[in-house]
């Protein structure tokens, strides 16, 4: 799909626009993280590193008081985590997590994003667990 200017628009992109106009914010702010998602999964899809791989492991934690204290654990390398908040996604046949996070400095947080591969969200380092789908089931 492309935009009046011609550049392509992606699928997140374009329902952000519609729903602007039809639901007000707070379905505007879901499809943000829907986009940043989108975002950090072609991110995340660029490199694999030993770090990467770890974090592909939290999608072992079965339950988010595990995902939170995994995901404090591999961050630990890179500063003490201030702020994490965990938003768990459902969609058909699949769940992930979606972490948003803050590092004592934005230093450690760019080290972390290198490394792993992760995003922003706003101010928040975005990092996406996928689920295997026997979780999906419960």
């Amino acid at each position: 799909m492309l935009n009046i200017a011609g550049n392509p628009v992606s699928r997140a992109g374009e329902w952000a626009w519609q729903a602007s106009a039809r639901f007000g914010s707070a379905l505007l702010q879901t499809l943000r993280i829907a986009a940043a998602v989108e975002k950090a999964e072609r991110s995340q899809a660029a490199a694999c590193t030993p770090l990467q791989s770890r974090l592909k492991s939290l999608a072992d934690c079965g339950d988010p008081a595990s995902l939170r204290s995994a995901v404090c654990e591999l961050c630990a390398e890179f500063g003490k985590v201030i702020r994490l908040d965990i938003m768990m996604v459902a969609e058909a046949q699949k769940r992930r997590a979606l972490c948003l996070l803050r590092l004592e400095s934005q230093t450690q947080e760019a080290q972390l994003m290198e490394s792993l591969g992760a995003s922003r969200f706003g101010n928040d380092v975005l990092v996406i667990v996928d689920f295997p789908p026997t979780h999906a089931a419960k």
